[in-house]
């Protein structure tokens, strides 16, 4: 492969994802999502792909289908959610049968749950806004922005949907998202948990369908996803035992005793960040041992991800699947085996079936192939930091480096993410990075998850100060190792990377330019304009979790925020930011761009209309736009090239 842009970036329509997997309970079909981003609609396009045992135990297509959240029935029928002409909800197909039929219509389906006799089915979706379009925003509690999403916000309701009628009614509805229902085995009784805006927590619930809404959990707990023990006695959780407004400690799995609601923590011998489907690191809601009571689960450990079992009595977390490098996704179980979605460097995911009963793996799709063969392979690396902690960290190096290279930091966000080993799409700038001639250094310092509790919180009360000398030190030891050459050195980040690339340029005479995505500089003004503004706040400084106001802490506000420090700010910065970000507001960009620019300071900011936080969600010509500006930024002002071979207008959509 040539060292060119245009060979990285021409693989981003190439990549082929999957996800949201199921397995019919009998084992013979396999339902996932294909999602690869298409330049022609200007973002991804996603394939309901449904595939067939054959009678040689191999796999064949069997049909495809337009939707996502594909889950079957007991019977082997396929619900799923989808926007078709007979309008948006959920759908169901079984083979023989025909087109897909619409069940019941309902906006942004993010849920679908079968009850155990396949009579009905209880879904999440978001609700109708309780404001017209011109009525005045009336507001009595924080939390009520949310990213990509209208504002004011719609809320995820509860509700289920008959199978013989279609007949549809609301269980649960209010502020709040619920999320993850599941069913009881034997009763008519659900289970969820509920983020409430009033409190800023999760917490879980129980609902008989003929009965009152019960919170299982008490305020210390947050927890987001949940799952039923066979005999029904025992609810197994995602959470955390704490009273933050937000994740200021790693996620353990727990367990609570419905009837006395005693909390046991069944990953107690893990220190480890347990994932589920809804975060942003890859991850499946816990699943029962098929054929056992035994718990599986997703957490993140170090570089991977992988899959634990652990007994529902706690004792020891067993690693069963999940080998060096690799991100173990989403995953379904049968009563014999489990699917799940899995990544590593060379594929940004492939279904392999797993057996627990003589631990055989087999990889059952060919999505990859060798698209991604000659991309570097990541180095793992180990520092040190002045206090003596120990820092991991990734190392792309270009295929034919000899001797000292430029050198690009990539801050991950968070604080509280990781770098993996896997690669996925969002993540192909810094191989983009690698193939022009550059060395990427991609860290995780301390805050970042994968590994212990107290590892986690190393950063809280001191963002960009606990952990200056976690991304320093290994750039001064690959400059004494002769790999690096310190003269050309370049710091580029998103979110909390956005805000430690700020700092790092404020604090740090060592990078000769930046490139900052939708990060903090203003912790004062972040606190109250933005979906997490109080939470940053309270981490950030140090503040008791929900205790008191930043009234009292202005001065430790102000000495953490980048915008303070602007004066110390002389590389060339280039600040991107989404014009509809909720979780770090426009504002935070444009403060620091007002800032710099009447100082006199090489500064350019970059905002990109209808784009909210996340930036995988981007529409594709503007991902492209801002990694080729990136690049364009670096290669100015760390290795004085000449950027006119780079246009000098915005990307168009189709345009490459």
């Amino acid at each position: 492969m040539a060292s060119t842009e245009q060979d990285i970036e021409q693989l981003i329509p190439r990549m082929r994802t999957p996800g949201d997997v199921a397995i019919s309970p009998a084992g013979d079909r396999i339902a996932y999502t294909e999602a690869r981003l298409d330049v022609d609609v200007d973002g991804y396009v996603t394939v309901l792909r449904v595939l067939e045992r054959t009678a040689d135990a191999g796999w064949r297509p069997l049909v495809d289908l337009d939707g996502r959240v594909p889950r079957f029935a007991p019977d082997g029928a396929l619900a799923f959610a989808a926007a078709q002409s007979a309008g948006e909800g959920i759908y169901l197909w079984r083979e023989g049968a025909g087109a897909p039929q619409l069940l019941v219509e309902a906006d942004g389906v993010r849920e679908i749950v079968w009850h155990p006799r396949g009579e009905r089915i209880a879904y999440t979706c978001l609700r109708a806004s309780d404001y017209g379009p011109d009525d005045p925003l009336v507001f009595r509690e924080v939390g009520y922005r949310m990213d990509g999403r209208s504002f004011p916000p719609r809320y995820y309701d509860l509700r289920v949907v008959e199978r013989a009628s279609g007949e549809s009614r609301t269980l649960a509805s209010g502020s709040f998202d619920v999320v993850s229902p599941v069913w009881h085995p034997s009763e008519e009784k659900l289970a969820y948990a509920r983020d409430d805006v009033e409190d800023g927590r999760a917490a879980l619930y129980t609902l008989a369908l003929d009965g009152e809404e019960l919170r299982l959990t008490p305020h210390p707990v947050r927890c987001d996803t949940a799952l039923w023990s066979r005999d029904g006695k025992t609810i197994v959780f995602v959470g955390q035992l704490d009273r933050h407004r937000g994740r200021c400690g790693i996620f353990r799995l727990f367990a609570i005793d419905v009837a006395s609601r005693e909390i046991r923590l069944l990953s107690e011998q893990l220190e480890r960040e347990v994932t589920y489907s809804l975060t942003y690191m890859p991850g499946g809601d816990p699943r029962l041992v098929p054929g056992g009571d035994d718990v599986l689960f997703v957490a993140n450990d170090d570089f991977d991800t992988a899959l634990y079992r652990v007994s529902l009595a706690g004792g020891p977390c067993e690693r069963v699947l999940g080998e060096h490098f690799e991100a173990v996704g989403e995953f379904d179980v049968t009563d014999t085996e489990l699917v799940a979605i899995v990544a590593d460097p060379k594929t940004p995911g492939e279904l392999v079936l797993w057996r627990p009963g003589d631990g055989a793996r087999e990889t059952i799709t060919e999505l990859a192939g060798d698209l991604l063969a000659d991309l570097a392979m990541p180095e793992r690396r180990e520092f040190e930091a002045p206090d003596g902690t120990i820092v991991h960290g990734l190392l792309l190096r270009p295929a034919d480096a000899e001797g000292a290279t430029p050198l690009l930091l990539n801050v991950h966000g968070g604080p509280h993410a990781a770098f993996l080993g896997a690669i996925s799409d969002p993540e192909l700038l810094s191989w983009q990075f690698a193939a022009r001639g550059w060395s990427v250094l991609l860290l995780n310092p301390r805050g970042s998850t994968g590994r212990d509790d107290a590892f986690y919180r190393g950063v809280n009360a001191g963002w960009g100060e606990k952990d200056l000398h976690d991304f320093l030190a290994p750039i001064d030891a690959l400059i004494a190792e002769g790999l690096v050459d310190g003269e050309r050195v370049g710091v580029t980040g998103y979110s909390y990377g956005g805000y430690m690339t700020n700092a790092l340029l404020a604090r740090s005479d060592r990078f000769k330019a930046g490139v900052a995505g939708a990060g903090i500089t203003d912790l004062v003004s972040q606190y109250g304009t933005a979906m997490r503004g109080i939470q940053h706040g309270e981490e950030a400084s140090g503040m008791d979790p929900g205790v008191g106001s930043p009234l009292e802490r202005w001065e430790r506000f102000d000495r953490l925020s980048p915008i303070r420090l602007a004066d110390q700010i002389d590389a060339p910065l280039l600040l991107l930011h989404g014009v509809e970000d909720q979780i770090v507001t426009v504002g935070q960009a444009e403060e620091l761009f007002a800032v710099l620019r009447t100082a006199g300071k090489p500064v350019e900011l970059l905002l990109y209309p209808g784009c909210a936080h996340g930036w995988a969600s981007w529409p594709l010509h503007h991902r492209i736009d801002s990694d080729r500006r990136t690049i364009a930024w670096m290669e100015r002002h760390v290795l004085g090239l000449d950027e006119e071979r780079w246009a000098s207008g915005p990307a168009r959509r189709g345009a490459r």
